[in-house]
């Protein structure tokens, strides 16, 4: 009997490729894809941070040893802590995702109570009460949970001056000094001791006096 080839168009070649690698291109193996992934999918998810090689279930801190087989994920909502049910969601649709072999651990952010001391100095133009204001709302805007650059595992001394610069009317920032729950001295900065932390701050722990030049 003859033997039939069947040739495959171009169009069907990539059809059957794309049906074949669909289910390999959403397979989550990484922190990275695992955020992406999270951000993407939950709409009350304000904010995630993966780590590889962490199982925050057992030690979160920045120098854990690392966990072959896990990624450990944390998570924050839309200016609150997400609830119980809200994380298992997550873990349960992520990790029907995850590579085989691959172990997920979703925690809440871990939240710093922080406080800042500054003393700054205005120009003569400027109005030492609105100054005043702009900068408390400076100050708690870029230490919120919501803002803060989580690429940052610490607080910057130089990233608060800067931030306290940037009001308009302001000289020079005379001092600054800032403490933070959970955080080890690291030069002028602050360094987080765990993984997934970010800071939160009070009006009522600013201390911050403004004069002229």
């Amino acid at each position: 009997f003859p033997v039939t080839i069947s040739r495959l168009t171009d169009e069907e070649y990539i059809s059957r490729a794309a049906t074949y690698l669909q289910p390999l291109s959403s397979t989550l193996a990484t922190a990275t894809q695992v955020e992406k992934f999270i951000v993407s999918a939950f709409p009350y998810v304000d904010r995630v941070k993966a780590y590889d090689l962490t199982d925050s279930e057992s030690d979160r801190d920045e120098d854990a040893a690392d966990v072959v087989g896990y990624v450990s994920v944390f998570v924050y909502g839309k200016d609150r802590l997400l609830t119980i049910q809200e994380r298992n969601e997550i873990y349960e649709i992520t990790s029907g995702k995850m590579l085989a072999g691959l172990q997920l651990v979703v925690e809440d952010m871990n939240i710093l109570s922080t406080t800042v001391t500054a003393e700054v100095k205005i120009s003569q133009d400027a109005n030492v009460y609105a100054t005043d204001q702009l900068l408390r709302r400076q100050l708690l805007e870029y230490l919120s949970p919501a803002r803060f650059p989580y690429i940052e595992p610490a607080i910057r001394y130089s990233a608060i001056v800067s931030q306290l610069n940037r009001v308009l009317g302001v000289a020079y920032v005379a001092s600054l000094s800032f403490t933070c729950d959970s955080s080890t001295a690291s030069g002028d900065d602050l360094t987080f001791d765990e993984k997934g932390s970010l800071p939160t701050l009070a009006e009522a722990d600013i201390n911050l006096t403004v004069g002229y030049v």
